[in-house]
């Protein structure tokens, strides 16, 4: 049987799906604003990605790629180049967006001779050991696994806490004076926009305080875009909303368009600090991967799919403008491109986990998947496919609208 402590936030099982909807068994449609957190940034089954995977599929299904070259894996490093800074030259592939969070980390401490890495409140980077270590988002991804990887610190990141950006600053500075000597820091890692915090975003302000710190100390500036690249934030990566430049990023969920992939890009500078033979994996850069991966930016070359989401995104700030006022329930709401939040809270207006419980029943009820965020699940995270016609997005927002709307329904009665 699958691992008994895995619970679906769902009841549904999928057979089937395509573009923004997905399928039960007994073929009923549903909106899939959820984009498997964050992976289907073109939707379901998109017939490119198809069609690039299934020709694959008949050449070759794997190369390992430290012992044979693979042509899709010689494109993609070549096709990557348009799509990040000129900076950046080199990649490496995982299979993950925590794997290559872990890579980040161990290539950053190589690159450096340093050991401490700096993150920050309110992240999730994922759960293997090194991005759990660097995570600061929930105590269960920690809990029974300690003692930990040493050599991490965590920040403040604004808007977590209640935190300014100028407290986040002055935290950060308090912390290199008398906790963590500067000489010591191998890496600042940290999300433009916080994914599994209920997209929580860094101020511009305050990432180029963090590229400016990080030249001043001599550490690597990290930009975990995980979930929030590939267009999910309103601009290809969200880092890019600051004017700033990092020295890795690490990318995964829609980097393989639906199948797992993730990868870091790096500097050819420091890349050459690497020891050979040091960083390497069984599956990174598995052709079929890289297939889905070369088509995925085919796609958004030839469709566009992020400027689609920008025409819509003043529509759809209209209709959660709308829910909020509606319903007291709601106490804010956050909107980065196709990254929203709501946050619920009860009569007493204290954030309030079982009303998002009941808001995500209710909308799958009505043919709606939504998953919750927050530190204590007290947000709600929609994230509908880039790609998503103005129709559906209609459909879609006015079923989360009768689902919030039924929290005073359940409330009185």
């Amino acid at each position: 049987m699958l691992l008994r402590t895995i619970i679906p936030t769902s009841s549904l099982t999928v057979a089937r799906a395509e573009g923004c909807h997905v399928y039960d068994e007994s073929d009923r449609a549903y909106y899939d604003f959820t984009s498997g957190i964050g992976v289907l940034n073109l939707g379901h089954s998109h017939p490119t990605i198809v069609e690039a995977v299934q020709r694959q599929a008949a050449a070759v299904m794997h190369a390992q790629f430290t012992t044979v070259a693979s042509s899709q894996l010689n494109r993609f490093a070549a096709e990557v180049t348009r799509w990040i800074p000129t900076s950046l030259t080199d990649v490496f592939p995982t299979n993950s967006g925590s794997e290559a969070i872990d890579s980040s980390v161990r290539m950053a401490r190589q690159i450096t001779g340093r050991s401490v890495v700096i993150s920050f409140d309110g992240a999730f980077h994922g759960r293997t050991v090194a991005a759990a270590s660097v995570s600061a988002y929930s105590s269960k991804i920690k809990h029974g696994f300690h003692p930990m990887m040493a050599g991490v610190v965590h920040s403040s990141y604004p808007g977590v806490n209640g935190r300014s950006v100028e407290e986040a600053i002055d935290q950060l500075e308090f912390l290199l004076d008398a906790q963590v000597s500067p000489e010591d820091v191998a890496a600042i890692l940290i999300e433009p926009i916080q994914g599994e915090n209920a997209y929580r975003k860094a101020d511009p302000e305050f990432m180029v305080y963090l590229r400016t710190l990080a030249d001043r100390i001599g550490a690597k500036l990290i930009v975990d875009e995980v979930q929030s690249g590939y267009g999910r934030s309103g601009t290809f990566w969200a880092f890019e909303q600051s004017d700033i430049v990092p020295d890795m990023i690490v990318a995964g969920k829609a980097a393989g368009g639906g199948l797992p992939f993730g990868y870091v890009a790096l500097k050819g500078e420091d890349a050459e600090c690497l020891l050979p033979g040091s960083f390497g994996g069984t599956f990174g850069g598995n052709p079929m991967a890289m297939a889905a991966a070369l088509a995925t930016f085919e796609v958004f070359t030839s469709e566009d799919p992020m400027q689609a989401s920008i025409d819509n995104a003043a529509w759809v700030t209209s209709a959660l403008s709308q829910i909020k006022s509606e319903s007291r329930y709601v106490k804010e709401v956050r909107q980065h491109g196709y990254m929203i939040a709501l946050d619920l809270v009860d009569d007493q207006g204290k954030p309030d986990a079982a009303s998002v419980n009941r808001v995500l029943k209710a909308a799958e009820d009505r043919g709606l998947l939504l998953i919750k965020g927050g530190r204590n699940g007290t947000s709600i995270r929609v994230l509908p496919p880039l790609n998503t016609p103005k129709g559906d997005l209609i459909a879609g927002l006015e079923l989360l609208r009768q689902a919030v709307r039924s929290l005073s329904t359940s409330t009185t009665a």
